[in-house]
């Protein structure tokens, strides 16, 4: 009888900081303290991939950050407009689709850029994928960044668990 060892594949970490948004005590308690942000990009990122989870009211918001040699990669259903969602104003400009709820995300990606000296792109949206996705957020109430995200690794990074 021949046992054969099977190849056990790297954990991609996933890190979830912060309160889930209906926890907060008050609007301008819903994001996470400005250290939390920091000790999370400082401590607990490294390079390579991993799943993140911050709140984004009125829910939370998975996507995932490769932190790479020359470039640091974003997968996320909704795509590179995201990037800026939470910037007031974008290269001296106002931003029309200015969302404060998503000022922790640009403010991260702004964070690791500086952190990193490296550019931030965008991977290209799956989009069977993001059709799965979408249905599953509409027929749940939310989820839809989750399961897209767990989805799209599972299919473009493969030697990940």
């Amino acid at each position: 009888m021949t046992t054969t060892k099977r190849r056990q594949l790297p954990i991609m970490p996933t890190l979830s900081v912060g309160k889930i948004p209906s926890q907060y005590t008050s609007v301008t308690n819903k994001f996470l303290p400005e250290a939390e942000l920091d000790h999370m990009i400082h401590n607990l990122m490294n390079y390579g991939p991993q799943i993140i989870s911050i709140p984004i009211p009125p829910q939370r918001h998975a996507f995932l950050i490769d932190i790479q040699k020359h470039k640091i990669m974003v997968s996320d259903w909704g795509g590179a407009k995201n990037q800026f969602r939470g910037m007031k104003r974008i290269r001296g400009k106002i931003n029309k689709n200015y969302d404060d709820n998503w000022k922790q995300y640009s403010d991260l990606l702004v964070k690791l850029q500086q952190i990193y000296n490296l550019p931030v792109e965008f991977y290209e949206v799956d989009l069977d994928i993001y059709e799965n996705a979408y249905e599953s957020c509409m027929l749940h109430d939310g989820g839809g960044c989750s399961k897209y995200i767990y989805e799209w690794k599972e299919k473009h990074y493969p030697n990940y668990s």
